[in-house]
């Protein structure tokens, strides 16, 4: 159990980095681009199944 709460909170809590300094109020060249948004979707789920693999070699799971 606590490994899988252990995932879950490296899980979350990257992605909530990433959502909190795309959050803040700055402007940034990377911002004005049509596709950033999916850069960023892209790099979410990318940190998901990178980490999915890190813990089924672990075998937290």
């Amino acid at each position: 159990l606590m490994k899988r709460l252990t995932f879950i909170t490296i899980l979350v809590g990257g992605m909530g980095v990433i959502a909190g300094v795309l959050g803040m109020n700055f402007e940034e060249e990377f911002f004005k681009n049509s596709n950033a948004f999916w850069f960023v979707i892209a790099g979410m789920l990318t940190l998901a199944i990178l980490t999915t693999l890190y813990a089924r070699r672990k075998s937290w799971f």
